[in-house]
């Protein structure tokens, strides 16, 4: 019960730091101590640490090395579901997907194809990121979308299980 509403209050911190980020313009404000304190930029730390998650890798801004990765993956989804138009405006955002998220699916569909390490709940978590990216982003990601494709007729074509070709 515990971990659940952790979870809920992680994803909801994060949702509403990413609607805090103005899409026409960067939301820069002035704070009394006169820092320039950004939303984007602290969306982009907090996606960055995510991303670290799924690598175990260490976080720069939060300390979330104890979130595991199909909850990072949720987290990703949510991400690209709700906030897809502050993706497309700032080419940060772009760069981390570019960088870090399709690298991580692409190692992870090649083990799927060979029969390494295929998790179910993993894999559906994998696939709805990828069909996030090949219908909302192709146009951002041509070359990882082309990879996506390719690995998922592989899969088609040499799957034994089941639920996997479902998915």
């Amino acid at each position: 019960m515990v971990n659940n509403a952790s979870a809920a209050i992680i994803r909801q911190m994060i949702i509403s730091l990413f609607e805090w980020v103005d899409v026409d313009k960067q939301s820069i404000e002035i704070q009394e101590s006169g820092f320039e304190f950004s939303h984007v930029q602290d969306a982009l730390l907090i996606l960055s640490d995510i991303t670290c998650c799924l690598d175990e890798q260490k976080c720069n801004a939060l300390d979330l090395s104890k979130v595991d990765k199909p909850f990072a993956l949720d987290l990703i989804e949510s991400v690209l579901v709700n906030h897809g138009q502050v993706i497309r405006c700032h080419r940060e955002f772009c760069s981390i997907i570019q960088d870090r998220i399709c690298p991580y699916l692409i190692d992870n569909l090649k083990a799927s194809s060979e029969g390494k390490g295929v998790e179910f709940a993993k894999t559906c978590r994998h696939w709805r990121i990828i069909q996030l990216l090949i219908t909302d982003f192709n146009d951002l990601f041509p070359d990882e979308v082309e990879i996506f494709l390719a690995f998922g007729i592989r899969i088609l074509r040499d799957s034994s299980s089941t639920w996997e070709c479902a998915m």
